[in-house]
């Protein structure tokens, strides 16, 4: 991370993305720049090769986050770490209660992370989707009868916090992607397991069986599969992009990485990269 000087997050103040730049300590010496997207992360870190972006990929209860899916098929980057972070939603609001809450406002994510909890106790609430949990914040601090969906790290706010813990699932966690558009060198350790991040694309006329057929060299191999899942493609409907994660000894990765080349009729890597055993709470 030394050969970097600052990091892109989606924004703005309250996000878990901003606690997590702002926060972890391989982040301690950059620069922290807030965006408005997700999108807008992929295209400053394309354009500024001394930068690292902090993408949120997938979620433990809502699964893949789309916007992300696509920037890493629209973009030329790199991942070079992952994050796994534990998300814990809080309401707040300008009320003292919920008896007189209408709205709530939060990012889609959230809003299906908790959806549980909504269901049961705010029923009636219109559920307002925003681009980020920073955003909502900024629009329930100007509203009455509001409350908005955020992280506990936010008592900082002029809200009051009604309701903690209100995720469906106690260990909901976020894995978040490091991304870079510079060329960085992996280090490399024998005795290490490497994740490895890649897109294909098949055609209709390799027929049926294909995609069997590029998964079968995992399993001849013994590499496990950590991810698995598909995308509509934006150029052909009904045709569709496979997101595919692997772990392996990183002497492993190339080889297997031609079989698979071979039998897609569009193929893309995203790097190799330490797995993340840690929890970030």
């Amino acid at each position: 991370m030394n050969l970097f000087s600052s990091i892109y997050y989606l924004g703005p103040q309250g996000t878990f993305s901003e606690y997590l730049a702002n926060t972890h300590r391989d982040f301690k010496h950059l620069e922290k720049i807030s965006v408005s997207s997700i999108t807008q992360i992929y295209l400053d870190v394309t354009s500024n090769t001394k930068s690292l972006g902090l993408i949120p990929i997938e979620n433990s209860t809502e699964g893949s986050v789309n916007e992300s899916l696509n920037g890493l098929i629209d973009y030329n980057i790199e991942i070079v770490d992952e994050l796994n972070m534990k998300i814990e939603h809080c309401l707040f609001s300008m009320d003292k209660t919920t008896n007189k809450i209408k709205k709530i406002y939060a990012h889609p994510q959230s809003l299906g992370q908790c959806n549980l909890w909504l269901h049961k106790h705010l029923p009636s609430v219109e559920l307002i989707p925003t681009s980020s949990n920073g955003k909502a914040i900024q629009l329930a601090c100007n509203e009455n009868n509001t409350a908005v969906i955020a992280g506990k790290h936010n008592q900082w706010l002029s809200l009051n916090l009604l309701c903690e813990n209100i995720q469906n699932l106690k260990e909901n966690t976020t894995r978040f992607n490091v991304i870079t558009a510079a060329n960085v060198k992996v280090d490399i350790k024998s005795d290490y397991l490497y994740k490895t991040s890649i897109a294909i694309s098949l055609d209709d006329d390799q027929g049926a069986g294909s995609l069997i057929a590029i998964l079968r060299p995992f399993e001849e191999n013994d590499i496990p599969l950590t991810k698995l899942v598909s995308r509509p493609t934006n150029n052909d409907k009904w045709h569709y992009i496979f997101f595919i994660d692997f772990v392996s000894k990183y002497h492993e990765i190339n080889d297997l990485l031609d079989l698979v080349k071979i039998k897609s009729s569009f193929f893309k890597s995203f790097g190799s990269y330490k797995i993340s055993d840690t929890l970030i709470v």
